[in-house]
């Protein structure tokens, strides 16, 4: 009896619990399309879309599900919206206040957006990518005999990592992706 009345209770208070919006990108399903995406046209009359012809896009995604998208036109404008947006494993629906929503088919990887056939680019920041090393570690996990710490990072965002203990001995990490907000 005891079970099922607090199983009742735990239910009632689900009933009023609110969605919780991912502000932290291990709570995100899809942290590869965090971040700024960009389209150049290789054409000088650029792509012609919907009657206009473009030379450019800029698409942000943050993990709260809003965008943001500016389009350059071949004649300077600049088109711009923002809204929220949904995403499965497969489409990417955009959601804009006063536009009708748009569902497009999209692929994704670290460093690469395809949007209905249109390639996206993530670009790193010029002061992100670079060589770091330290002999300043410390640490409740870090092992005492680790002398020394060396991180490089690509500007496609793939990163490498390399420890050395006191003897001299080096141990490098495979090379990984790094999530970007």
């Amino acid at each position: 009896m005891m079970k099922t009345f607090y199983f009742f209770w735990l239910f009632i208070l689900s009933l009023f619990s609110v969605n919780s919006i991912a502000d932290d990108i291990t709570e995100f399903d899809y942290p590869f399309l965090l971040g700024n995406w960009y389209w150049f046209s290789n054409q000088q009359e650029g792509i012609e879309s919907d009657g206009e012809s473009y030379r450019a896009m800029h698409v942000m995604f943050k993990s709260d599900y809003h965008f943001s998208m500016r389009l350059l036109r071949i004649d300077g404008k600049v088109e711009q919206w923002t809204g929220n947006y949904d995403i499965d494993d497969t489409n990417i629906t955009f959601f804009s206040s006063g536009d009708d929503d748009q569902m497009h088919t999209y692929l994704l990887n670290y460093n690469r957006f395809v949007l209905d056939g249109a390639h996206f680019t993530k670009l790193a920041p010029e002061h992100l990518a670079g060589n770091w090393r330290t002999e300043t570690i410390s640490g409740q996990d870090v092992a005492d005999n680790i002398s020394e710490f060396a991180l490089s990072l690509r500007p496609d965002f793939l990163f490498s990592a390399e420890i050395s203990n006191q003897a001299g001995k080096k141990e490098r990490a495979p090379r990984c992706v790094l999530f970007r907000r």
